[in-house]
């Protein structure tokens, strides 16, 4: 006995007069004629009688995923892929703040920038904890993520420092490494890149405010006022030029009054610089009010079409096909160490006391609270009434686990991430289909 998939889709695509089939479970994506899709309606409306009338249609969605089994509860298949992307990567992420200070201060940061950087004393602690979890956790590769504040601000006594220990020493013991770091971009220079080469640093998130005189409006040196626009525009170049493996994404945030400048930024790059570069647009959270997620956005859906047509890689919303969880904090094996030595999960929520999730010990060990342990991991995030009923589930994954521990007596419906997006569900499917990327 077979049914139809709970995460069918189907939507009518009017430029091209075809109807797209869509299944959010498994991401198969196809479309038909006006007369095709009465014959799968047709098949549709009693499939169990009507297989043996259309064999080759049957078996083609039935391989496809958009017909399964009577037995079958695709919610498990959910919940099974969300617990394996939680608890089975064992590869180590490590998010590392060598201090909060910044130089630049932008309207929008959510983060307080009080003076000070990691001590010798964290340094050592940190490297312990490295050796810790190869030799005794026995992950199997370590991912550095350097944060902050601005990170380069202190690059060759921390970012450097540890990051020769951690790769020499995943190196020894035949394990992956992987080093990235999320930086403004202005203080990266040739002797700089040089360093970042030796350490296999080569993974860069960059962020951008809209085109020069945008981004120069907050995005400037505190001490001289000075726009850093052009120079970051000259380190990424130079950045690709000189790094072979390199790859970057520039973060652009964007409000209501800048989205429309972006295109100059796109086109501050030539073709052969693009291909290294991927486009995270992200609306800046104090202008989440000003959105209207029953619609699209048209001017963010034609930008986000001239960067693939420009030949930039790019982001196109929170929703991700054969997704697993909803973010990296949501890994068993993720934690984030501040400048200070306290243990955090979460990266977007500032470095409060409250948010602490462990002790980091001498030897390298890490002491959880177990508090912090069953809030992120005792259940999805998405076993709640409102995500389980919901098609678009597979591809979303249900809220940021940090917004339902704050919401836990709370309308779950306010943490849901529809609320986020520009781009209705009709429009995404049907522009996946037309780029096929996911």
């Amino acid at each position: 006995m077979f049914k139809t998939s709970y995460y069918n889709f189907v939507v009518r695509d009017k430029c091209s007069n075809t109807y797209i089939y869509f299944n959010s479970l498994n991401g198969n994506i196809f479309s038909v004629t006006k007369d095709q899709k009465m014959l799968i309606d047709d098949l549709f409306s009693d499939i169990n009688n009507k297989k043996s009338e259309y064999p080759n249609l049957f078996n083609t969605l039935l391989y496809k995923g958009f017909i399964v089994n009577k037995g079958t509860k695709e919610i498990d298949i959910i919940r099974l892929r969300s617990k394996g992307g939680v608890f089975l990567d064992r590869n180590y992420h490590l998010f590392i703040n060598p201090t909060l200070e910044c130089n630049f201060n932008c309207w929008y940061c959510y983060e307080k920038h009080p003076k000070g950087k990691m001590s010798t004393e964290t340094i050592e602690t940190i490297k312990n904890h490295i050796a810790y979890m190869i030799k005794e956790e026995r992950v199997t590769g370590i991912y550095l993520s350097w944060f902050g504040g601005e990170p380069l601000l202190y690059f060759s006594d921390i970012v450097y420092d540890i990051s020769v220990f951690a790769k020499n020493l995943c190196e020894d013991n035949k394990i992956f490494f992987n080093n990235q770091i999320t930086t403004n971009g202005y203080l990266i220079d040739n002797h700089m890149i040089s360093k970042m080469k030796e350490i296999d640093l080569n993974k860069f998130q960059i962020t951008f405010d809209g085109n020069e005189k945008e981004h120069n409006k907050s995005r400037f040196l505190i001490d001289t006022k000075e726009g850093s626009y052009k120079q970051i525009i000259k380190n990424i170049k130079n950045l690709i030029d000189e790094s072979e493996d390199v790859s970057v994404i520039l973060r652009v945030n964007y409000t209501d009054k800048t989205l429309d400048t972006i295109g100059d930024l796109l086109n501050e790059f030539d073709l052969k610089y693009r291909s290294k570069i991927q486009i995270s647009l992200q609306r800046v959270w104090q202008t989440y009010n000003n959105i209207n997620s029953n619609s699209t956005n048209m001017t963010l859906f034609m930008l986000i079409d001239k960067c693939i047509k420009m030949g930039y890689d790019i982001k196109k919303l929170h929703f991700m096909v054969n997704k697993e969880k909803v973010c990296y904090v949501d890994k068993l094996y993720h934690l984030e160490i501040n400048w200070d030595g306290k243990i955090y999960k979460c990266t977007a929520r500032g470095y409060d006391d409250k948010y602490v999730v462990g002790t980091l010990k001498s030897d390298g060990r890490v002491e959880l609270k177990t508090e912090a342990l069953i809030n992120h991991f005792s259940n999805s995030t998405f076993e709640n009434k409102m995500c389980i009923r919901c098609k678009l589930l597979p591809i979303c994954m249900g809220p940021c686990i940090q917004k339902v521990i704050e919401n836990k007596n709370d309308d779950i419906r306010k943490v849901c991430y529809l609320n986020f997006n520009e781009i209705n569900v009709k429009d995404y499917i049907i522009s996946i289909y037309k780029d096929k990327k996911y």
